[in-house]
């Protein structure tokens, strides 16, 4: 199943889970490194036509909104994710921008959570992750755990409020 599907029907697979007892971590395909690194990517064939212009340099970015509105609108369960790190993640209220969850009213009624967002950029020194040799990269890492239980060291980094 795609994400989407997965998320969806795992209450009705998993019948006895407790949201609040629940993490699911994603690692979605990056943004800008995923034809090199992915056999398949997110698909730009089966989504409707975008609605405002994609940031440069971003192949499907409207399958990365479409996860980012279901996480922080829909989302049953807290998360965790992982990106590579480009600031435009967390400076689009169509991606990241914001620092709780957003769902409806209806949503709401349906026992969707309005958690927060704690956002962290985490170092990594690992060959893969590296532009030459063993150099090191930043990894975005978002997740809705208390922000007391989501680590700050000298290789995880707070990320402040960005949103206005």
């Amino acid at each position: 199943m795609d994400w989407r599907d997965t998320l969806e029907n795992t209450a009705s697979v998993y019948k006895t889970l407790v949201p609040n007892h629940v993490v699911a971590y994603l690692d979605p395909p990056y943004l800008r490194k995923s034809a090199k690194l992915y056999n398949t990517s997110f698909d730009e064939g089966t989504h409707s036509p975008r609605t405002v212009p994609a940031p440069a340099g971003w192949p499907n970015a409207l399958a990365h909104e479409q996860l980012a509105r279901y996480l922080t609108s829909k989302m049953r369960y807290r998360w965790i994710l992982s990106y590579d790190y480009h600031p435009e993640l967390l400076a689009s209220f169509l991606l990241y921008g914001r620092d709780r969850m957003n769902p409806s009213d209806g949503a709401r009624a349906e026992g969707i959570k309005q958690w927060r967002i704690s956002k962290r950029i985490v170092r990594l020194t690992y060959t893969a992750a590296a532009r030459s040799s063993r150099d090191g990269a930043d990894e975005l890492l978002l997740t809705t755990l208390p922000p007391s239980a989501v680590p700050t060291n000298d290789l995880i980094r707070a990320i402040g409020s960005l949103t206005r």
